[in-house]
């Protein structure tokens, strides 16, 4: 997609997903209407808990804690 073509997906307000790829990362942004409602990344350096690690809001052990609760079965799929 060129630069025009992503302007005019957000001027016309459309629907649908923005994918980008170099070698084995992936990330796709969300359109609903032209706006950006989501975003994901398939590199480890990107998920959430690493994230909040980053910027001093989590620490490597409570991650470890949220992630073997994510894993449980009554836990919904969810990537730290």
């Amino acid at each position: 997609m060129s630069v025009p073509d992503l302007f005019q997906f957000w001027q016309l307000q459309k629907d649908g997903t923005l994918k980008f790829a170099r070698g084995k990362v992936t990330k796709q942004i969300y359109f609903e209407n032209g706006i950006i409602v989501g975003s994901h990344s398939n590199d480890p350096k990107e998920y959430l808990g690493q994230v909040l690690i980053h910027y001093g809001k989590l620490d490597e052990a409570r991650l470890q804690v949220a992630m073997e609760l994510s894993a449980s079965p009554a836990a919904s799929s969810v990537r730290f």
